[in-house]
């Protein structure tokens, strides 16, 4: 909790930083205001989808993250009072769709349908867990003195945590709104100040903390000449990023697809993050910059499963006779 903390005021201060340098250069003698007005324009346009798209995710993951945290209490609740054949009948609550990583608008619009049947199989969920526990009641299991006693009990326990959970959760999404409009603010400062803009793209991969996914790049030369071309690989702090192949001799109108490869760390916050750069050269071109961007899903809690699995029975074991007493003793 204290670290999230300190990182939401790192974030506010870097934010404030972000708006003073803008404004120095918006303030600068030789920006004129139709210049600012102009910039502002190409800026919004070219950057709006974007932004809407990265705080459209924000807010699906706070969302998502705070509907799963009451679930998960709920849970622990009822778990108290109802017999754990019961609790097992009504199953693990279901878990969120994740948001699209793109600003797709197809993609978008099947996530809201996927989000929308969630939180119906969210309101069944919750439906068959109280029928339990009413069950359990008109059966005499559960009185109402036991009821009351739990549900002190658990308040007095478990408040504190669950207060801290939320506090936590919201100031992760704090610090993502705030990586949303440091990212717009930083773009519109260069745009002003006439940075020069970069060649530069953005790969999204997705996966399970801890596990390795992989995406690819085709690389074409469009010379009327053989190219070299070289990719090198940066990672991200907690991320482990590698290409291949490394380096390439393509012939006029040749291509080549670029394996990269992320290993995701254990723990990271269930958002869009950077994993690490990819920077191809080649052919005294403008070098082209890949810009990694992993969602990390951490592993969401469940009941446990039991499956039957087929056991194939040795042959030999099962049409073995049982031993006949020997008749001459």
């Amino acid at each position: 909790m204290q670290s999230i903390a300190t990182e939401a005021i790192e974030r506010a201060g870097e934010s404030t930083a972000g708006f003073q340098r803008l404004l120095l250069a918006v303030t600068a003698p030789e920006v004129s205001g139709a210049r600012i007005a102009d910039e502002l324009t190409r800026f919004t346009q070219r950057q709006a989808a974007d932004a809407y798209h990265g705080i459209a995710q924000v807010n699906a993951r706070a969302m998502s993250r705070l509907i799963e945290l009451v679930s998960r209490y709920q849970a622990d609740y009822a778990r108290g009072l109802i017999s754990a054949g019961k609790m097992a009948a009504a199953g693990p609550p279901p878990s969120p769709p994740p948001p699209p990583m793109r600003s797709d608008a197809t993609e978008w619009l099947f996530w809201y349908q996927r989000f929308s049947a969630w939180i119906t199989d969210q309101q069944v969920w919750s439906s068959r867990l109280y029928g339990a526990l009413v069950d359990e009641a008109a059966a005499g299991e559960v009185g109402e003195d036991a009821v009351r006693s739990h549900g002190m009990t658990f308040v007095r326990d478990r408040l504190p945590g669950y207060m801290a959970e939320v506090a936590e959760a919201s100031l992760d999404s704090f610090c993502d709104l705030l990586a949303v409009t440091d990212e717009s603010v930083r773009g519109l400062t260069d745009a002003v100040q006439g940075a020069p803009v970069t060649n530069e793209i953005t790969l999204d991969v997705d996966g399970a903390a801890g596990s390795t996914v992989g995406a690819r790049l085709l690389i074409e030369n469009n010379h009327s000449e053989p190219a070299a071309v070289k990719c090198a690989a940066t990672p991200a702090d907690g991320f482990a990023l590698v290409v291949a192949p490394t380096d390439a001799q393509l012939a006029p109108g040749e291509s080549q697809k670029v394996e990269v490869y992320v290993t995701l760390p254990e723990r990271a916050p269930d958002a869009s993050v950077t994993a690490g750069y990819v920077t191809i050269t080649g052919h005294d071109d403008v070098d082209l910059t890949v810009h990694v961007m992993a969602h990390v899903a951490m592993p969401q809690p469940g009941a446990v499963k039991v499956r039957v699995l087929d056991v194939e029975v040795d042959e030999a074991v099962e049409t073995e006779e049982p031993s006949q007493p020997d008749e001459s003793s």
